[in-house]
């Protein structure tokens, strides 16, 4: 079956469902009909019990997820048309539905699609979405090539690091007095900033490889193998910041 017939399929349905209401409208008003009574057009108070069940959580979270699915669809097939990765059109998708236009453009819209009540269950459903997506590519990864090449993924790592992480940290010197949050000391903030330039971002690079059919080649292989340890030191680094930042408080 064609995927193009899909959308006019999904409209003929809808204009079946649409004429078959009318036309049991008009049936049931020959049966009741009397001197004073007018044939209803479309009667709108049928519906109203959708007025409340819309506002319920659960249709309020399939209602988020249907508008990200499709948006995610309508961005990732701009982007591949132009020649990018579908996964960077789904990032650009949720830049769109995101604070950054969504709620500053349309800000009553955007309220009303996503109420910071509901955050929290979109958010549950995205992380067990991101755990189960890395569990498919863990099992499509050979694992020998971590050991056959580790000590070669292990040196490009730690340059790809190396360099990133010193330049984030020259960046937190020059932004400390904008964007420190109070009672943090300028070495923390550099080293969370020099942090947050050097992490790879392990699914969308995992997206990337699957989409261009690399990731059981062996320069895919190696790729992932290189941001696992790039992933593994930036955590370590993180502990050591956090470390840092409580030993400083003095709260803790």
């Amino acid at each position: 079956f064609n995927k193009k017939y899909y959308i006019p399929l999904i409209i003929f349905f809808v204009g079946i469902v649409l004429s078959s209401i009318l036309l049991i409208q008009k049936l049931m008003y020959e049966r009741q009909k009397d001197e004073d009574s007018q044939p209803p057009m479309f009667n709108l108070t049928e519906f109203d019990f959708l007025k409340a069940n819309i506002k319920s959580p659960f249709a309020i979270l399939l209602l988020q997820i249907s508008v990200i699915i499709l948006t995610s669809r309508i961005f990732g097939w701009l982007f591949k048309f132009i020649g990018q990765p579908k996964v960077i059109g789904e990032i650009a998708a949720g830049i769109f539905l995101g604070p950054s236009f969504l709620m500053t453009t349309f800000p009553v819209f955007g309220n009303l699609l996503f109420p910071s009540t509901s955050l929290i269950h979109l958010q549950l459903i995205s992380n067990l979405g991101l755990i189960f997506f890395m569990f498919i590519i863990g099992m499509e990864l050979e694992i020998l090539s971590f050991f056959k090449k580790g000590h070669h993924s292990f040196f490009i790592s730690t340059c790809s690091i190396v360099i990133p992480f010193i330049a984030g940290m020259q960046l937190g010197y020059f932004y400390y007095d904008r964007f420190a949050p109070a009672g943090i000391s300028v070495t923390p903030f550099s080293l969370f900033m020099g942090i947050s330039m050097c992490v790879t971002a392990f699914p969308v690079l995992a997206r990337i490889l699957k989409e261009k059919e690399l990731l059981k080649t062996p320069i895919g292989n190696f790729a992932i193998t290189v941001a696992a340890i790039s992933d593994i030191s930036a955590w370590f680094i993180l502990a050591f910041v956090i470390a840092i930042v409580k030993s400083q408080s003095p709260n803790t």
